[in-house]
């Protein structure tokens, strides 16, 4: 596979190599000088806990539209002022005669709209191709717009495109006023979207579309217990192309500031597939957005389910809310994470099918020229960076458990997992959980995490 990814890997090593010293890929910081193309990119939010998380309709996430900053505010809900997340979401490549690679980071490579039977995309401007937003106990609240709207999407809950619904009559059939849309959380969001937009593929890494349709279910509970720091993300992801998949490895990439994003450290738990972010010391900074000051708290991505891949006879997966056996769902195979501006070996990918082929290899745990990543504190090849623990002083992780590594700073990381394969027609969910956690100080906060 190493071979086949970069054939031409001697020139593009010497032409990224060049471009990732003099730019470092911090197009955060310069974002406007990239405008991505925009039909019907619709936001909205949810507020339900202490969380407060923007959504859009072409997979962004966690990115605040009014101020192009950070959108994942934490605690406070819908009164939040500090925000931990920059922005997030999923990343995805595979082989369908070539290699291509597609998602969102900060371009984004889906349109609103389902794909049609034909293959096409359904017209991305129609305006049922919103985000739609329910919540228990709607019909209590107090007249207003908010209301209205929350009314509006029960009634318009758009089943026949996929939203999750419960047949109370068990008739197979939805019927408007006996049959309900489904409450995942105490707050749901659904949404469909698709890949079929070339010129969106094009811009975010330079590869053409896969046929892929994802219908992303987001949902929170009203709760004072540790579900109040936690919201949910469920991506149901359907093969509507007529070529089969092969070799298709996923990651959850995440740019979390916490607070202020110059300080930052990175690490993953292994065991859990859990990637995390937490203060480089105990005082987050205030910079140029609000901080936590001490003791800050820590953030992470946890991959709850996986894809389901073939088991042995006594395995079991979960996959459309039921168990099925001989089954497996895929864990985190891999972990990267990227120090952009001052790394070579943890740079980030650059737009462009460079970085479609960086992308590539990282996903499935090596470097961006193929080579495998190597623990610093022992020499082996690993397919997990900084998996060590910082609050009992073992293993790799950044800080003491680093001898000559680098200060704190802004990092990105993503949780990847494959490979699996997609004929037409096959249908993958994977759940990802977001979640936030504060402890005695800014190492302690990893474990109370």
């Amino acid at each position: 596979m190493k071979k086949k990814t970069f054939k031409h890997s001697r020139l593009f090593a010497a032409v990224l190599i060049v471009i990732l010293i003099i730019f470092g890929f911090k197009e955060k910081e310069n974002n406007t000088s990239f405008s991505k193309p925009t039909t019907n990119d619709y936001y909205n939010y949810i507020a339900i806990n202490e969380i407060k998380m923007w959504v859009s309709n072409d997979g962004e996430s966690s990115h605040d539209p009014n101020t192009d900053a950070g959108g994942f505010y934490w605690p406070g809900g819908e009164n939040a002022t500090i925000s931990a997340i920059f922005s997030d979401g999923l990343v995805w490549g595979g082989i369908a005669d070539s290699i291509r690679v597609n998602g969102n980071v900060y371009r984004h490579g889906l349109q609103a709209g389902k794909i049609l039977p034909n293959g096409d995309a359904d017209d991305p401007n129609l305006q049922k191709y919103r985000i739609y937003k329910i919540r228990k106990g709607w019909e209590n609240l107090p007249h207003s717009p908010v209301r209205d709207q929350y009314e509006l999407d029960f009634n318009e809950w758009p089943v026949d495109d996929g939203a999750p619904w419960i047949d109370v009559n068990n008739d197979g059939t939805f019927t408007v006023g006996v049959d309900s849309p489904q409450y995942v959380g105490d707050e749901t969001m659904w949404y469909v979207a698709n890949d079929l937009d070339t010129s969106r593929s094009l811009f975010t890494y330079g590869s053409l579309p896969m046929g892929l349709e994802f219908q992303t279910t987001v949902w929170g509970f009203n709760s004072t217990n540790f579900l109040a720091d936690v919201l949910f993300k469920k991506y149901t992801f359907i093969n509507k192309g007529q070529n089969t998949i092969d070799s298709i490895y996923m990651a959850y990439w995440a740019d979390d500031d916490l607070g202020h994003a110059g300080d930052d450290f990175a690490g993953c738990d292994t065991n859990l597939s859990l990637g995390y972010i937490y203060n480089g010391d105990n005082f987050d900074n205030s910079g140029y957005f609000p901080g936590y000051g001490t003791p800050p708290p820590a953030i992470g991505h946890l991959l709850l389910q996986g894809p389901v891949v073939p088991g042995s006879p006594g395995d079991s997966a979960q996959f459309g809310g039921n168990w099925i056996y001989g089954f497996n769902n895929l864990k985190m195979t891999a972990f990267s994470f990227y120090i952009c501006g001052g790394s070579i070996t943890y740079g980030c990918p650059p737009p462009g099918y460079e970085g479609a082929l960086m992308w590539y290899n990282n996903m499935q745990g090596l470097m961006w020229d193929g080579n495998p990543y190597i623990d610093p504190t022992t020499g082996q090849e690993i397919k997990y960076c900084v998996p060590g623990d910082p609050e009992s002083g073992t293993g790799w992780y950044e800080g003491n458990g680093w001898p000559g590594g680098f200060n704190p700073g802004d990092r990105y990381y993503g949780i990847s997992f494959g490979p699996l394969t997609m004929a037409p027609g096959d249908t993958q969910e994977v759940v990802i959980a977001l979640f936030i956690a504060i402890g005695t100080d800014n190492i302690n906060s990893v474990t109370e995490l």
